[in-house]
């Protein structure tokens, strides 16, 4: 009778195969964030010669080389939504496409930095995979239970994660995606407003002065009333 291997002993091989199917997403995750934030690339001269000769008419000027793909929301969308969004208006001509401009620069900003953390974070989970199985196995050749290699990985995980986060990387990273999630809480109030102002609903400043000024009420009628109590006493 054929004996049945035991799943611990399939344990490194398992463990192997782990790791290189996370080396390849982490890979692809920080591919994906190259070519988010990569500096201009190579494309087709023909539609480069055409894409430059189009942004020269909106007065803009293209990088030589042209712009990499997935990098014109943050390398060339964003200067020029940018733009948009800055210049001069006469009353409220055209304000509603410069407060939309201004939502697009500030949420593809948003896409860049969350792109740059979570490939910075993979980097993080890979360098605990690597570093768990660089470990030697037991030196009485026995194979690791389950439990005690759930407890190996969670703790190289938490050194790796807790060692990446203290890094200037991390922080400044950290600081770059709380910049661009409120600069897009801050334009999606400005273009709240104005959406409240056309179906002449009370925007969230006017709610936020009738909140505190019926706060303020309450607060003199609680005082008049123990000021009445006191005096009837």
């Amino acid at each position: 009778m054929a004996e049945v291997a035991s799943p611990q002993q399939g344990l490194p091989d398992w463990l192997a195969q782990q790791q290189a199917l996370f080396e390849t997403m982490t890979q692809g995750f920080k591919q994906a964030a190259d070519a988010w934030l990569a500096p201009p690339g190579a494309f087709d001269p023909a539609w480069q010669d055409q894409l430059k000769s189009s942004f020269a008419r909106l007065g803009l000027a293209l990088p030589d080389g042209g712009p990499a793909l997935p990098s014109l929301a943050d390398g060339l969308m964003g200067p020029m939504m940018s733009r948009l969004s800055q210049a001069p208006t006469f009353a409220h001509l055209w304000d509603m496409d410069k407060k939309l401009a201004g939502l697009s620069a500030a949420w593809a900003a948003l896409h860049a930095a969350n792109a740059a953390y979570q490939a910075l974070i993979a980097r993080g989970w890979a360098t605990a995979q690597r570093n768990l199985l660089a470990k030697a196995p037991p030196a009485d050749g026995k194979p690791i239970a389950w439990r005690a290699g759930t407890d190996a990985w969670l703790a190289e995980l938490n050194a790796s994660l807790l060692e990446l986060m203290r890094g200037d990387e991390y922080l400044a990273l950290q600081k770059r995606l709380l910049d661009a999630g409120l600069q897009v809480r801050e334009q999606l109030r400005k273009l709240g407003e104005d959406l409240a102002e056309w179906f002449q609903l009370p925007s969230r400043n006017e709610v936020d002065d009738l909140a505190r000024s019926l706060t303020e009420l309450r607060r003199e009628l609680r005082r008049e009333r123990r000021r009445v109590a006191a005096t009837g006493a």
